[in-house]
């Protein structure tokens, strides 16, 4: 891995760690024996939008998407 690339690793790291790692099981326990798995069960939702605030709150969501500047332009 690069020198550049470490820092957003270890945030990333952090960020599982901390904020998906203790709900997995949460988030998974309401979908357990459902018929339709491909459909959130009550409280899934917000479990997942709770850490995806957090994740973009540390600047960690959608970082693989390219830069834009403010008409919609790709800079590099």
């Amino acid at each position: 891995m690069s020198d550049k690339a470490r820092p957003l690793y270890d945030r990333v790291v952090v960020h599982i760690r901390d904020n998906v790692d203790p709900i997995t099981e949460e988030f998974h326990r309401p979908g357990e024996g459902r018929e339709n798995r491909w459909f959130y069960a009550h409280g899934q939702l917000e479990l997942l939008e709770k850490a995806k605030s957090k994740a973009k709150n540390a600047g960690l969501w959608n970082f693989f998407l390219p830069n834009r500047n403010r008409r919609g332009a790709f800079q590099p």
